[in-house]
């Protein structure tokens, strides 16, 4: 597979993440798919993008759930949703087992908890938090829980 390496163009220069390329050789070489090789290159490149708009931002599961909410906001499927937050939990953890990262912070990313579910046009969509409730399991009340809620997509 070619190389991951992103380039942003900063006024007519180009910068290489070159640490990013080789974390996301390691996302990717453990991947057997092709086609899933190429929409995780795809999101990874897409996340780091975005990551880097803001150079306050941390890696961390808050940054994760506001790229998730930038990302409905554009209007992507809750599909396409999922498989940039799936590349993004995996990208977690390989930078959690290569010391990078806390295990604790890529733990939280990658509980993915923030899931979306695709619903018919018009109805209630819900998040991953509260797929439980939607099945019939038992679920903590509102006033034990804060999650991610959303009464429409």
């Amino acid at each position: 597979m070619g190389s991951t390496a992103v380039m942003v163009r900063e006024e007519g220069h180009q910068r290489h993440y070159d640490g990013w390329r080789i974390i996301t050789s390691l996302v990717l070489d453990g991947l057997s798919s092709r086609h899933t090789r190429r929409a995780y290159s795809q999101a990874l490149d897409e996340f780091l993008i975005w990551f880097h708009d803001d150079p306050s931002r941390e890696f961390n599961k808050a940054a994760v759930q506001k790229y998730r909410a930038e990302l409905e906001t554009k209007g992507l499927a809750p599909a396409s949703i999922n498989v940039r937050l799936s590349a993004i939990r995996r990208l977690a953890l390989e930078v959690a087992d290569n010391g990078v990262m806390a295990p604790e912070l890529a733990a939280g990313i990658a509980r993915g908890d923030d899931r979306v579910f695709s619903h018919p046009k018009g109805q209630p969509c819900w998040s991953g938090t509260q797929l439980p409730e939607r099945v019939g399991l038992p679920t903590l009340s509102i006033a034990q829980f804060s999650g991610p809620f959303s009464s429409t997509c």
